[in-house]
């Protein structure tokens, strides 16, 4: 099913296949900082097209990694968002033996989603954790997580292309990022196509 935004990329260079990846940057006021989380990654062999669509559908998220008698361990989880609802535009963590994120009541402006971290959550030291923004149900922006801290994630995203070795849901310093290739969809332009060509550089075109 069609979504409110599609990208067409497109491989016209020697890079046999091109790893194109696609980031997704907000503006977040973290007290830790924040960073991009690789969106989507893909491998297109020359010649070949790709094209992505997707609503712009948000969402809350969580991962903390540890180890218990010597077994590593990576936990997730993740609660729909709505800017525009009281109920939907604010979350909380917390943690009891286990991390648990539910919403928060919130006063929502339509552009802005704000998570917390309740006093039970681990300090980095203790249990490293962060909380995040999805999009289309990946995430795409992360913050160190706390006890006691908030963060607030403006929705107002900047998409970018590149061509590098990063995977799905890898992070990468949001100044990096922004020095990516801009492929500027919005209201105004739901549909750009994104090619690379033979000296791997983009050219970034209306339509899909």
């Amino acid at each position: 099913m069609p979504g409110d935004r599609r990208l067409t990329v497109v491989n016209d260079s020697l890079l046999d296949p091109a790893p194109v990846a696609v980031f997704v940057a907000l503006p977040v006021a973290a007290p830790g900082g924040a960073w991009c989380v690789t969106w989507l990654a893909q491998p297109v062999h020359p010649g070949n097209t790709y094209t992505f669509d997707w609503s712009e559908t948000w969402g809350f998220g969580w991962q903390a990694a540890g180890e218990r008698e010597g077994c590593g361990w990576t936990g997730s989880g993740a609660l729909p968002a709505d800017p525009r609802a009281a109920g939907g535009c604010a979350a909380v963590l917390a943690y009891d033996g286990d991390f648990r994120l539910d919403p928060a009541p919130g006063r929502p402006d339509g552009a802005t989603l704000w998570l917390s971290e309740d006093p039970t959550v681990p300090a980095p030291d203790e249990l490293a954790s962060s909380v995040a923004v999805t999009l289309a149900g990946l995430p795409v922006m992360a913050a160190g997580a706390g006890p006691n801290l908030a963060q607030e994630f403006t929705l107002d995203p900047a998409y970018h292309v590149a061509v590098g070795g990063y995977a799905a849901g890898q992070p990468v310093e949001a100044a990096t990022v922004a020095t990516f290739t801009a492929v500027d969809l919005g209201p105004a332009a739901p549909a750009l196509t994104a090619t690379l060509a033979p000296d791997n550089t983009w050219s970034v075109t209306p339509g899909a």
